[in-house]
């Protein structure tokens, strides 16, 4: 009887689950058919679509004249998205089965079910990276700030691909953590489809693995790498060539900021300098974060790799609003660190962090709007969260590295 009903009831969450993801999709096509145009998953979509249909390639002028002009019906002018596609040719793996859909709104729609599905995956890997045990309200809460704060839901809406990539370095995180090695080069390897964002957070795991002596894991990185290469220049022979000229140009075009552009924009006497100061002053807190973990347990990758993910925003690379995913997790390790060592004072922390964070960054967008400013021009929006997230980072930086009882956690416990 006991199995009976546990059959019944895991049929009934199975069925439930399905409806919801029916729902969610209906929703998601209703507003992909309702807002056509260019955005980060077309690219993707037509890039691929054309690749399998008429064998044009990817990376190709033809290409992108024909993407833009399904975008925009006619070439795209500076300042818009170009259409170029710069995403390894082995992305094929991820982008395949969503070009083999016509329907682009169609197509458009199941791939925002996926992001809103990793992003739910992003939280309860962050969760399980911060070796937390939150409550199940927490949970919840968490769950609901990934998949609806401002940078995620502008990352869904636009399809961009960072939250998959994302959700898939977690995974690999989790992997290392589990000493699985093989697999996790394997799934850093995918998460490098979007390698202008991911490139110098893969260099910090080959580094770390290096000085932690992780042979296989350096290994599966090269060998996973190089296996997706040599498999798919049987495709296109010169298809690494093409991949970099394309993000060269790319990262020329007008389209996206960088943190140095933003300051020159609104001060225009001292801007670039105080950029090229900022962007000298992160890779050098970098450099020396690297070298210290070197030789460190995994809890100090993490936090490191954690750093490596916020900074990337503020380094000095044309970034976008919605590579502000890649903090999520680094915001649920600093709330893990507030409730696991400060009792009530920690939870009064997170409760302050998590709702002044979710609602201060949605009504800056809003107040932008209101006042006609790209939400791209916005400092609070562009800079002030990631360098919040600096902060929060030093402030748990002993407890998350090292996990000494201090002064302060006993007497947060005492509170608590």
């Amino acid at each position: 009887m006991n199995n009976q009903r546990a059959s019944l009831l895991l049929a009934g969450i199975i069925l439930l689950s399905v409806i919801a993801l029916a729902g969610l999709s209906w929703a998601n096509y209703r507003y992909a058919a309702q807002n056509p145009g260019m955005n980060a998953f077309l690219p993707a979509w037509s890039a691929m679509r054309w690749f399998m249909i008429k064998g044009w390639s990817p990376y190709s002028q033809e290409t992108r004249a024909e993407m833009e002009q399904f975008a925009y019906g006619r070439p795209a002018n500076p300042g818009e998205q170009p259409g170029l596609f710069t995403y390894p040719l082995y992305s094929i793996l991820i982008f395949g089965p969503f070009a083999l859909i016509e329907d682009f709104p169609l197509a458009r729609a199941l791939w925002m079910t996926l992001l809103e599905l990793a992003l739910v995956g992003i939280a309860a890997l962050g969760i399980s990276l911060a070796r937390w045990q939150p409550s199940r309200w927490m949970t919840v809460v968490l769950v609901i700030f990934a998949v609806f704060w401002y940078y995620s839901a502008r990352a869904v809406i636009n399809g961009n691909p960072i939250v998959l990539s994302t959700f898939l370095m977690m995974l690999g995180f989790l992997a290392m953590q589990k000493e699985q090695d093989v697999l996790a080069g394997f799934l850093i390897v995918l998460a490098g489809i979007k390698l202008e964002a991911m490139f110098i957070l893969i260099l910090y795991v080959l580094i770390w693995a290096f000085s932690q002596r992780r042979w296989t894991l350096i290994w599966s990185v090269v060998a996973s790498f190089g296996f997706m290469i040599a498999i798919t220049s049987f495709l296109i022979s010169d298809w690494t060539i093409e991949n970099l000229r394309i993000i060269v140009e790319y990262h020329k075009s007008t389209f996206g900021l960088t943190p140095g552009s933003l300051l020159a924009y609104w001060l225009p006497g001292i801007g670039r300098q105080l950029g090229w100061g900022l962007t000298i002053l992160i890779a050098a807190t970098l450099i020396w974060e690297w070298w210290s973990s070197l030789g460190k347990d995994f809890r100090w990758f993490i936090w490191t790799a954690y750093l490596t993910l916020v900074s990337l925003n503020l380094v000095g690379l044309r970034t976008a609003l919605e590579n502000y995913v890649l903090m999520v997790p680094a915001f649920i390790l600093m709330l893990a660190i507030w409730d696991e060592r400060w009792g009530k004072l920690g939870r009064g922390l997170m409760i302050l962090g998590i709702f002044g964070l979710f609602f201060g960054v949605w009504m800056s967008s809003l107040n932008s709007a209101r006042q006609g400013v790209s939400p791209d021009l916005n400092t609070t929006l562009m800079l002030t969260t990631p360098l919040f997230m600096l902060f929060g980072l030093y402030w748990v930086r002993m407890w998350a590295t090292r996990p000494p009882r201090m002064p302060l956690e006993m007497f947060g416990k005492q509170l608590g």
